[in-house]
């Protein structure tokens, strides 16, 4: 813990020597416009799928006739694949200069191939890792300390680990984890709610609160007491995302470090597993 704390602490000293954390003033930043019926709109049909599909499929005949873990699996990578389908239909409604916009800026003098923002932002957990082990290590303490508290998983990580004797069902779970779950959860926060809350609240607010919101919405009961420590964990790392979209003008950007966190920490699991 003591190396991840001085190697966070030199290549995010690196980074702010560089200007890394410096942003364009607002002024100079085009913002996309949306409308509050299309934000309604998108997190509409986003927790539709969550909440509704998943218990529709369990009931379907071909799915009871599967093992329990295998169902969850293909239902899981259906409704997130169903998700993103929808996200992507009703996006055409929006006017395609804002819909590029929420893309990628396109007009900053530094823009850059959307594949170079992409490999920018995982390069970016470099930055984020040592801190967020940190972080999570000094709220374990925490809680260990105020609550009665024992080890707790984030669903994924539960889903991931259950998968592990099952190389189908791995590579389901890999899928829907590590590439599907970043490009709808950073279109729908930070593409759409973040770049909708700009106007009005203005950057660091609209960074700030989309952040609550996304770490919000990955709380369950069934991690308990560790929601706690999962919240700020990825309230920070959300607050990250949100700085990176804003830096590079790019959504590929903020997916690129969020699939990038999402594969490292998958290796991390499949080699405690062996």
């Amino acid at each position: 813990m003591i190396f991840l704390s001085l190697f966070g602490l030199i290549v995010n000293g690196i980074a702010w020597k560089k200007g890394f954390y410096t942003l364009l003033p607002e002024r100079a930043s085009v913002f996309p416009v949306l409308k509050f019926k299309d934000v309604l709109a998108f997190f509409f049909l986003y927790l539709v799928c969550s909440l509704f599909i998943p218990s529709f499929l369990s009931l379907l005949p071909f799915f009871k006739a599967l093992p329990h873990l295998k169902a969850l699996g293909w239902i899981q990578i259906i409704t997130l694949s169903l998700s993103l389908f929808l996200l992507f239909l009703y996006s055409q409604a929006i006017n395609p200069k804002q819909l590029k916009l929420i893309w990628k800026d396109s007009h900053r003098q530094e823009s850059q191939s959307p594949l170079k923002d992409f490999y920018l932002g995982a390069l970016c957990w470099f930055l984020t890792f040592p801190l967020l082990s940190v972080l999570g290590y000094f709220l374990d303490l925490f809680l260990k300390a105020f609550f009665e508290f024992g080890e707790y998983e984030q669903v994924a990580v539960r889903f991931l680990k259950l998968a592990l004797g099952d190389p189908a069902l791995l590579a389901i779970a890999l899928l829907t984890i590590v590439f599907i779950a970043p490009f709808v959860e950073e279109f729908l926060f930070r593409g759409i709610l973040q770049s909708y809350l700009k106007n009005p609240l203005g950057r660091r607010a609209a960074i700030s609160l989309s952040s609550f919101v996304f770490a919000l919405f990955h709380l369950s009961p069934s991690q308990k007491a560790g929601n706690i420590a999962l919240f700020v964990s990825l309230f920070a790392f959300a607050c990250f995302l949100g700085f990176l979209y804003e830096k590079k003008g790019s959504l590929f950007a903020p997916i690129g470090l969020h699939v990038a966190f999402n594969l490292m920490s998958s290796l991390r699991v499949l080699y405690e597993g062996v």
